[in-house]
């Protein structure tokens, strides 16, 4: 299989810190992918900005159901019997009781609680999240049933919008930044998507040095696009003076806002494979920048350039729902390049 990376330009300089960007801060390239059909119930897109990826033209139709989705290899570069990371979400289990999760950045102020450069409309909260009250607002985007997680956005009233810096949506985030990282793997969420409008999920990687970039994106979506599924990575340009680099997919997923389906990338030395349902989509060289340990990201950000803000006559209120989060270490991992 022939792989290709791209490298796409961004005018404005980027200054440090700052959270980080990834797909979101290049909407534009990613609006009008030129589609190819491989079979019957994936499409893949190449942007203008990225030559992507051989992948088996006679790919079968995406699973539509919640059975396991089958490896990569078998025997596969990773042991499925031995998870380094298994969150199967019969409880939210946050980093405050001993568990993995936090629910919000670890940056400074209110870029803890939204990514104010992706011009997002969401704060992140949950049951303990005061804004500028003295006590909690009473706000929990987390439902846990049936051994899956629901994070729901949804606008709140004007009186929290006051204590929450302005901000008129909610929402969940949750990461294991201090808790969790891992170099190279195998890395899996099996979710349900959204398909309301101005909803954005995504579940990322990022550096646990809290460098950035930079970062692996094992999926973004769009909920005013629902059937588009985003994989791209942000990293520092071969090329000097060039702000950063990245690489770019889309895979067409028909009904991941109605059904399950896995998402995976195996991250070796040299190269990056993602995933759908077990399926290989694309894969890219490993960036020179990609040779630490990262953290898991699982958010649903609301609004912002890409995402398109809400219609305030409409106010968005939708959810995505989590099966499970789980990771693997490599049987054998060579030395980075």
């Amino acid at each position: 299989m022939t792989a290709f990376r791209s490298v796409s330009e961004v005018q404005a300089p980027v200054t440090q810190p700052r959270p980080p960007l990834s797909q979101r801060a290049l909407a534009a390239a990613a609006r009008h992918p030129r589609l190819l059909h491989l079979g019957s119930g994936l499409l893949l897109g190449l942007s203008v900005f990225a030559v992507l990826l051989a992948v088996a033209p006679d790919m079968p139709t995406l699973a539509h159901n919640h059975a396991p989705a089958p490896e990569i290899a078998t025997p596969g570069p990773f042991d499925r019997q031995h998870p380094t990371f298994a969150e199967d979400f019969n409880q939210l289990r946050l980093q405050a009781q001993g568990g993995p999760w936090r629910t919000s950045f670890d940056y400074a102020g209110i870029a803890a609680y939204t990514l104010t450069t992706n011009g997002e409309r969401q704060i992140y909260v949950d049951r303990d999240f005061r804004g500028t009250s003295p006590t909690p607002l009473g706000l929990n985007p987390f439902t846990v049933a049936d051994g899956t997680l629901t994070i729901t956005a949804a606008p709140v009233s004007e009186a929290l919008s006051s204590r929450m810096w302005g901000y008129r949506y909610a929402s969940g985030l949750l990461s294991t930044k201090h808790a969790f990282a891992q170099r190279y793997g195998y890395f899996e969420i099996r979710a349900r998507l959204t398909a309301t409008p101005s909803l954005w999920p995504a579940f990322w990687l990022l550096p646990a040095d809290g460098s950035w970039p930079p970062e692996i994106d094992l999926f973004e979506q769009l909920g005013r696009e629902p059937a588009k599924i985003y994989m791209s990575t942000v990293s520092k340009p071969a090329e000097a003076g060039k702000p950063f680099a990245y690489t770019h997919a889309v895979a067409t997923v028909p009904t991941a806002a109605s059904a399950f389906h896995t998402y995976g990338l195996l991250w070796d030395p040299h190269q990056l494979t993602y995933s759908i349902d077990g399926k290989e989509i694309a894969r890219v060289p490993t960036p020179a920048d990609m040779h630490r340990p990262m953290y898991l990201v699982v958010n649903l950000a609301v609004g912002g350039p890409w995402a398109h803000d809400p219609d305030p006559k409409q106010p968005a209120r939708g959810s995505m729902t989590i099966d499970y989060i789980r990771a693997y270490a490599l049987r054998d991992a060579s030395s980075p390049p």
